[in-house]
């Protein structure tokens, strides 16, 4: 995958990636993946709202500059598509933006892992490419920035409580994109709910 490629994130995988940093860094991982990751204002006010009780956040609150930097407070949209998902049911407002920006910037990826919300939009906008924190973990994988990554899978499924059906399709999608060949056998033995629970 081109390193110079965007991403816009949800609160769902910002949130995800901030409780497990202290034992996976994913954010450090993110800077070898993609070029820029873009939060959304409404997003960034949505993760805002739990640093009483989370103040690790602020670790990354603290990096965001308008428009610039890797993590950038992205404030440009399409102010059309905006005002047509402010109501749509499925969807809120940080995620209404994030469509918004998604063409707007240039965007590559929309990063989220609400369900509802990917369903809701793939609906509308079947070209947009959306991903979740399953996506980054095979991306993390396959270009081998973590020596072992079943403690990430396992930190990531205490989060999300993934099925290994949903692991394996993430796999599939990214060895896809990154044009990789790899067989049953070795995307079975990645996805394993078994093995990476009694990691």
């Amino acid at each position: 995958m081109p390193p110079n490629r965007k991403v816009i994130i949800d609160t769902s995988a910002l949130i995800c990636f901030t409780e497990i940093r202290s034992d996976v860094d994913v954010f450090a991982c993110l800077r070898s993946l993609f070029g820029q990751v873009l939060v959304p204002t409404q997003i960034k006010a949505e993760y805002e709202r739990g640093t009483a009780k989370e103040p690790q956040r602020n670790w990354l609150l603290e990096k965001l500059r308008p428009n610039e930097g890797f993590y950038a407070l992205c404030t440009r949209y399409d102010s059309i598509v905006l005002a047509m998902l402010q109501n749509k049911k499925g969807i809120d407002a940080g995620e209404a933006e994030a469509v918004a920006q998604y063409r707007k910037t240039g965007a590559n990826y929309i990063l989220t892992d609400d369900a509802r919300f990917a369903k809701s939009i793939k609906v509308s906008y079947p070209e947009i490419n959306i991903i979740s924190s399953l996506h980054i973990i095979a991306l993390i994988e396959f270009q081998g920035l973590l020596p072992d990554c079943r403690p990430l899978k396992k930190k990531i499924h205490y989060k999300l409580n993934y099925k290994s059906r949903h692991l394996r399709e993430a796999y599939l999608s990214i060895a896809k994109d990154l044009g990789l060949s790899i067989s049953s056998k070795d995307i079975s033995r990645k996805t394993s709910l078994k093995q990476i629970l009694n990691a």
